[in-house]
C-alpha cells in the first residue's frame, strides 16, 4: 500500500496487473496500469510506494523497472533497474535488493544489500 496524501492511498492487484488508488474524500477510485511489457504495463507488478513528489512507483520485478505515475494513473517516467540488481522491497521512496556480482575468486561470494533512492 502507498498513501500518497491525506486523501489518497494506492493498493496492488497483482493478478490483474493493476493498482488501484483511492480518494477518501469523495471516493472515487482510480484504476491503471495492465499485464504486458509496454510503458505502463507489468509483466510482474510486486510493490507500490510514494516518490518524494508524491508519485506512485510501481516494482515490475518480470521487467527490472520502475514506473512512476502521478494519482490520476497518468503514466509520468520509468527507471529500468541494472540487471545485476534484484528487487525484494518498496519501502516509501526506498527500494531495497541484493544486487550480484561475480566473485573475485580469492574471496568468498557475498551479496550487498543495496538500498537505491526512487
Amino acid at each position: 500500500m502507498a498513501v500518497l496524501s491525506e486523501e489518497i492511498a494506492c493498493v496492488i492487484n497483482s493478478y490483474e496487473s493493476q493498482i488501484h488508488c483511492v480518494d477518501r474524500i469523495n471516493g472515487n477510485v482510480t484504476v491503471f496500469g495492465s499485464e504486458g511489457r509496454g510503458p505502463g504495463e507489468f509483466a510482474s507488478l510486486s510493490g507500490i510506494g510514494r516518490s518524494r513528489d508524491g508519485h506512485v512507483v510501481a516494482m515490475d520485478i518480470g521487467e527490472d523497472r520502475l514506473t512512476f505515475f502521478s494519482p490520476n494513473g497518468m503514466l509520468v517516467s520509468e527507471t529500468r533497474l541494472p540487471q545485476s540488481f534484484s528487487p525484494s522491497l518498496l519501502r516509501g521512496d526506498r527500494l531495497y535488493g541484493f544486487e550480484f556480482v561475480m566473485p573475485d575468486f580469492e574471496k568468498e561470494f557475498e551479496p550487498s544489500y543495496v538500498p537505491m533512492e526512487v
